[in-house]
């Protein structure tokens, strides 16, 4: 089922040396001005799978190939307007699976393979319509484990090969109709570990090889029937890291080399039994970011406050990363706010009193641990948080002055952080959600309101060759022309992204700033006398002049 309408190519071109060139396309695939409110972006192959909903079949499985004809709604899973409440997108045997709810059959597996005949349930496990809820689909071999419901059982460990016949209970770690729920499913050392319940153990660490003898309780973390709940397991340096609660030390970090004996506490940051870790800002299902083969997480040792730390997998390689804010008030952890890793450093959101909450960077040292973009000045900071790295920038989110939402290229400095948008955008806080977006054919996907098309997917492709422009002197002013301390520049044109950058004869960028107003003073003192070339970008509009610094 097709109902897609034309994209809208838009460009946005800058500096060839401050700025990258980009090109905005708006895919306007629900008709009317409420938009598809895209989410939930996989890529499979030569196809980006997504989330899309409409007036007219409500949320529910779209396709895309990165072009606009290319660009589909898969299937009606659940005819009519209220959608199938899509959600676990997992990959196996160049298939995609997912957890779908027809309306009949509730919320089972299903499979696609892009078509609407290639688009079925896999199998019905819990007859009737409440569903088995099916969660954690992670690949084993030739089969997929998961979790499901069924009467009898209650949620417990499944498997299956793809095939209705193939789909079965794997493991009743707890029997009877009380439920085991296996959860955080994540392969490491062959195998698939998981935290799970039973009659005798509490919530523990289990593993399974995919077969029923294999499945079995890994390690009693906390002796008893009582709870290490193990979760946020990360993989690095062949060890797997964790966060438990064994009883003694309260919440800390834990390590795993696949084996029962290789399964300890990695340091206890914060002695005594309340433990450095606070579960109540933990996500349910959290991945640690990986950079230079560390883990980083948040973590309270009772002396500096909740700031970020890392670990090689090693006592010794357990250390705070900095103190962002001295003295036990801080408050920092790289799971609040997705990370990104571009030109060797990470990028991640922080916050401190000078600043407020900015984007960080760090190579891996505490003095190489420091703010990198701030994008609001002052102390309330932009809120902001980091889109994705993408091709030669990092692209970002932040609130500017007037509490709007605005999306940002940057090369990781402040004064190489510009606002960006589409030529003609109406909207001007465009909704852009950093937790929702993809890279795919060499584009970043996004889903953003910007026009009258509404809240639908956009795309950033960073331009690899240079674009003919002309020169268009017609909106601006320079003045005095010879100038001696600084300069102004008068626009005659509204606009919402500005800058200006001066460049030598030689080609070098000497200057770049930014233009909010359509009157700016510019400042030259201490470039030396000389002719230099003054590139004004206003949105999509350029225009270049000759200035003669005296």
């Amino acid at each position: 089922m097709k109902i897609l309408k034309t994209a809208i190519a838009l460009l946005f071109c800058s500096q060839a040396l401050a700025q990258t060139p980009v090109t905005f396309t708006g895919f306007d695939i629900a008709t009317g001005s409420l938009g598809l409110a895209p989410n939930n972006f996989f890529v499979s192959g030569t196809k980006m799978y997504f989330i899309g909903s409409t007036p007219i079949v409500g949320s529910e499985l779209c396709v895309s190939d990165g072009t606009t004809a290319g660009t589909t709604i898969v299937k009606d899973i659940n005819p009519g307007t209220a959608g199938s409440d899509i959600r676990e997108f997992t990959e196996m045997g160049g298939k995609v699976y997912f957890v779908a709810n027809d309306g009949s059959h509730g919320e089972e597996l299903w499979v696609t393979d892009g078509t609407a005949a290639g688009t079925q349930m896999v199998a019905d496990i819990e007859p009737g319509a409440s569903g088995s809820y099916c969660r954690y689909l992670t690949v084993k071999g030739s089969n997929i484990i998961f979790t499901a419901y069924k009467t009898g059982s209650g949620f417990e460990l499944w498997t299956t090969d793809g095939t209705s016949a193939g789909t079965q209970l794997l493991k009743d770690t707890r029997p009877g109709n009380s439920d085991g729920y296996p959860k955080f499913l994540t392969s490491f050392n062959g195998a698939i570990y998981f935290q799970a319940y039973d009659n005798t153990n509490g919530r523990e660490l289990w593993t399974t090889d995919g077969t029923t003898a294999g499945t079995q309780l890994f390690k009693d973390i906390y002796p008893g029937n009582s709870t290490s709940d193990p979760r946020e397991f990360t993989v690095v340096n062949n060890k797997m890291i964790f966060r438990a609660e064994d009883g003694t030390n309260g919440a800390e970090m834990w390590v795993t080399d696949g084996t029962a004996s290789g399964t300890q506490l990695l340091k206890d940051i914060k002695p005594g039994a309340s433990g450095s870790i606070n579960y109540t800002v933990v996500l349910d299902d959290v991945k640690l970011p990986v950079y230079n083969n560390r883990v980083y997480f948040g973590a309270d040792d009772g002396v500096n406050g909740r700031e970020i730390w890392y670990t090689d997998g090693t006592t010794a390689g357990t250390q705070l990363l900095k103190d962002i804010v001295p003295g036990a008030s801080g408050n920092n952890d790289v799971t609040t706010y997705p990370t990104a890793i571009h030109n060797n450093k990470m990028y991640f959101t922080a916050s401190e009193p000078v600043y407020g909450q900015e984007i960080w960077e760090t190579d891996g040292t505490t003095a190489g641990t420091q703010l990198a973009i701030e994008t609001l000045p002052g102390t309330g900071g932009s809120i902001p948080a980091v889109l994705a790295s993408y091709g030669s920038k990092l692209y970002i989110t932040a609130t500017n002055a007037s509490m709007e939402r605005r999306l940002y290229q940057s090369d990781g400095t402040t004064a190489g952080t510009y606002e960006i948008a589409p030529a003609g955008a109406t909207n001007t806080s465009p909704i852009i959600e950093y937790t929702q977006k993809c890279i795919f054919n060499n584009a970043l996907y996004f889903p953003a309101n910007y026009n009258a098309i509404g809240h639908e997917m956009w795309s950033i492709q960073e331009s690899t060759t240079s674009i003919p422009l002309v020169a268009n002197t017609s909106f601006i002013t320079l003045y005095p022309n010879p100038a001696h301390n600084n300069f102004t520049i008068k626009t005659t044109t509204a606009f919402k992204a500005g800058s200006v950058t001066l460049t030598d004869v030689t080609g070098r960028v000497v200057k770049t700033q930014k233009l909010h107003t359509n009157l700016e003073t510019i400042a030259v003192e201490g470039i030396a006398p000389g002719i230099y070339m003054v590139d004004v970008w206003l949105d999509d509009k350029l225009s270049t002049q000759k200035l003669i610094i005296q």
